[in-house]
């Protein structure tokens, strides 16, 4: 079993971050294995509704996402962890032209 955590905090090193490692850690320790990614660098855009990726099984949308894809595809589990301010997501989770 191999479990993906993606963070979607801002932060290096934030309570989010902290948060998602630990329970990584206890998949770990189950004997899963893991992987984590951060997308505090990367550039992801919202969908467009396009349905290309489901005509084409492809998205349109040229960004940082292509490198998630393959992780999100190979993963038998996913924990996203992402900071809440305001009972919402954090404004610059995903951005928007």
């Amino acid at each position: 079993m191999k479990v993906l955590g993606i963070c979607l905090s801002p932060r290096k090193g934030g309570n989010s971050e902290i948060l998602l490692g630990e329970a990584l850690r206890g998949v770990k320790e189950c004997g899963s294995k893991t992987d984590f990614l951060s997308a505090r660098k990367m550039s992801i855009d919202l969908c467009t509704g396009c349905m290309r990726c489901r005509a084409e099984g492809i998205c349109a949308t040229k960004d940082d996402m292509q490198q998630v894809y393959p992780n999100l595809l190979q993963a038998d589990g996913l924990i996203l962890a992402a900071p809440v301010y305001y009972r919402s997501l954090a404004g610059g989770v995903v951005r928007s032209h």
